[in-house]
């Protein structure tokens, strides 16, 4: 129930509004601790941006990035994706079915 708040909560309250500002809007309409809102959101925004860092990590170590075909590369690319979506699929699923942490 405060998960779908928050995601309410953060369309409302759009990110063009001062920071500090929104958070505590946010925080009002949730029902949360503002420090609450706050982790939970970072903690789905990594869970979000993983596998693109991922991605970039193993183009970036690979010692066949200047030398490798693009094609050949894209295609691993997208196998590797698919896999991390379906490993996040499943982390982002256990992590929404957590309770929060924190004061009540």
């Amino acid at each position: 129930m405060a998960q779908m708040a928050l995601e309410a909560a953060l369309q409302e309250f759009p990110a063009s509004l001062e920071r500090s500002e929104r958070w505590r809007a946010v925080a009002r309409r949730v029902g949360r601790p503002l420090n609450d809102c706050v982790s939970r959101y970072q903690e789905l925004r990594q869970v979000q941006l993983f596998p693109l860092l991922l991605c970039s990590l193993v183009f970036a170590a690979s010692p066949f990035a200047a030398a490798a075909p693009l094609k050949v590369f894209m295609l691993n690319l997208r196998l590797l994706r698919l896999r991390l979506r379906l490993r996040l699929r499943l982390r982002l699923r256990l992590l929404l079915q957590q309770p929060w942490r924190g004061s009540c």
